[in-house]
């Protein structure tokens, strides 16, 4: 079976080393301290066909290194990795930026992290990103639910309360305004799962991953009968590899849900081989 990891996030050297250092002060221990040439033998060994890569500046003036980076891990691994560009809402020249990820570097998608970023879904400097993903029918993948905000966690480590830029609410206003867009919310919304799952009844465009949600890592429960309800619009992913657990679990995680084949493969891959207009 094809297996399609939507969300990992593959980053330069460095910015490993910054981004470990923070995770183990603030978050959780990471069980892949490993750079891009050791993880991802690690994913096609779990049986990952294919990657979709994501990273986010936490400042503005970092999203162009980033993406030509991106865009060269493409390159090498052209049959493995799938990178996503990103942009920062305070960058002056956003536009600009969008061009090259979407003509230049021919990304799929874009990845916007809100509680890194400060921005919430519906601030008004999030208007012309999503006006140019709809414009060049890209996706948006755009961490915007309130988890995880343990008060240390969030406080501490991103100096200022998560839920202030976050939430289905906030979500809500974004997604009515920019219908077209093809909006992926990562976690399944952690913390507010169920009111997520219950945002795609009305929102055909907007899809779902299981990032985190299935490892039994967060006190949270998942409900099998979203999975039966909404086959097709249900992406599976890990946050490999900043993970305090193996990868395979998420995986082991799908599985004890007891879907049945069909399912199962839609949410494994199925579901992004056609988002992401793939042949494999």
């Amino acid at each position: 079976m094809n297996i399609i990891d939507f969300h990992t996030h593959l980053f330069p050297d460095r910015l490993y080393d910054a981004v470990w250092k923070w995770f183990e002060n603030f978050a959780w221990p990471i069980e892949y301290k490993k750079y891009v040439g050791e993880l991802i033998p690690i994913l096609k060994k779990e049986g990952v066909t294919r990657c979709v890569s994501l990273h986010y500046p936490h400042k503005p003036g970092m999203a162009r290194f980033l993406n030509e980076w991106a865009y060269q891990l493409g390159e090498r691994y052209p049959d493995f990795v799938i990178p996503f560009g990103s942009v920062h809402p305070d960058d002056e020249d956003k536009e600009d930026i969008l061009k090259e990820c979407f003509e230049r570097f021919q990304f799929k998608g874009l990845k916007i992290h809100c509680h890194v970023e400060q921005v919430s879904p519906d601030d008004s400097r999030m208007d012309s990103i999503y006006k140019m993903c709809e414009e060049y029918d890209r996706i948006l993948l755009i961490h915007c639910g309130t988890g995880p905000h343990f008060k240390e966690f969030a406080v501490n480590g991103y100096g200022y309360d998560v839920t202030q830029v976050s939430g289905v609410e906030r979500f809500e206003k974004a997604v009515k305004k920019f219908p077209r867009l093809r909006f992926i919310v990562p976690h399944l919304g952690f913390e507010e799962m169920g009111a997520f799952v219950h945002l795609l009844k009305d929102y055909p465009n907007l899809y779902l991953d299981t990032t985190m949600t299935l490892p039994n890592f967060f006190p949270v429960g998942v409900d099998r009968e979203w999975f039966l309800k909404y086959p097709d619009r249900i992406l599976f992913g890990t946050d490999f590899p900043n993970i305090p657990y193996e990868w395979k679990k998420e995986k082991e995680g799908l599985e004890r849900l007891n879907l049945g084949k069909e399912i199962e493969t839609k949410v494994l891959c199925k579901n992004a081989i056609k988002l992401l207009g793939l042949s494999l």
